[in-house]
């Protein structure tokens, strides 16, 4: 069995992860268990990376009938590969995936948000993108002169960009790319490997 700690964000408290054999817990500084969740009872999991703004996140949802929890770390894109909590968020991901693939092999990972966090993230691209075509159609019905309107150009470009690709790989409608959990277990082995000293 491992305990991992780490510090989840920057304001939150400091947690452990329990990784049994049979399940896996979130237990909290005083050793009080926040939850845990039986291997048995998953029926999938999904697998986040995210880098917005000046933040990146990783999370790992372990989903089962009554809901999910959520196995994450966030912080600053400087925050270099050797920190102590992105090392231990690593770790924790690996251990996880490999006692999963032990327990539940048949288990699939989806790849990328799902649920209802794909649909607000298909509404975000859409209603950006919609925004982008309001401003065009409002300044060609205003009649704005040409300078100005030139001016808008580039921010309008970078919404329907961003509105775009935000619509287009939150489609909900499109499959989500899955790998078997034995895969899964590689590659986070392989993430969680210490990196070659040069």
């Amino acid at each position: 069995m491992d305990r991992i700690s780490l510090k989840p964000a920057l304001l939150a408290r400091r947690v452990t992860y329990e990784i049994a054999p049979g399940h896996v817990a979130q237990l909290a500084r005083d050793g009080t268990e926040n939850w845990r969740v039986a291997y048995r009872d998953l029926t999938s999991l999904n697998f986040v990376l995210h880098s917005i703004g000046g933040n990146r996140m990783r999370r790992l949802d372990l989903i089962f009938d009554q809901g999910r929890h959520s196995i994450a770390l966030n912080l600053g894109m400087r925050v270099g590969r050797d920190d102590p909590d992105r090392i231990a968020i690593r770790r924790i991901h690996s251990a996880v995936a490999d006692a999963v693939h032990a327990a539940r092999p048949d288990i699939e990972v989806a790849i990328g948000e799902q649920g209802g966090n794909r649909i607000a993230m298909f509404a975000l691209g859409v209603i950006t993108l919609l925004f982008a075509v309001g401003m065009a159609i409002a300044i060609y019905a205003t009649d704005v002169p040409m300078d100005r309107a030139a001016g808008a150009v580039v921010p309008m470009g970078f919404m329907v960009l961003l509105g775009g690709f935000f619509a287009h790989k939150h489609a909900p409608w499109r499959a989500p790319i899955t790998l078997p959990v034995q895969a899964f277990a590689v590659m986070m082995a392989a993430d969680a490997a210490p990196s070659p000293k040069t």
